[in-house]
């Protein structure tokens, strides 16, 4: 009867074993799974960051457009009064307009 006991105990031991190796198996999957996320994860990231830095970018550079056209526009603006005040008067004769 002992070894009967014998048998199941290291029947049991056996399939603790094997259990034990499948979950190794399986932890080990679910790591290298896990570490593929992560570097997809930070891939994502980078990528976000950089485009980040881009619309950034962009976003100054339009700025500085923009105050370059307001400067532009002001200067043109003062030019253009400029000339008409020291733009000598035409004479007029009262007679040609008369109709």
């Amino acid at each position: 009867m002992l070894s009967g006991f014998e048998e199941q105990k290291e029947q049991i031991i056996q399939q603790a074993e094997q259990a034990r190796n499948e979950m190794a198996t399986e932890i080990a999957e679910l790591e290298k799974e896990n570490n593929q996320l992560d570097t997809d994860l930070n891939k994502a990231v980078d990528l976000l960051e950089s485009k980040d830095q881009v619309l950034t970018n962009l976003n100054n550079k339009i700025t500085s457009y923009e105050k370059t056209i307001k400067d532009l526009t002001a200067k043109l603006k003062t030019q253009a009064q400029t000339t008409t005040k020291d733009k000598p008067e035409l004479f007029t004769c009262s007679q040609c307009q008369q109709e």
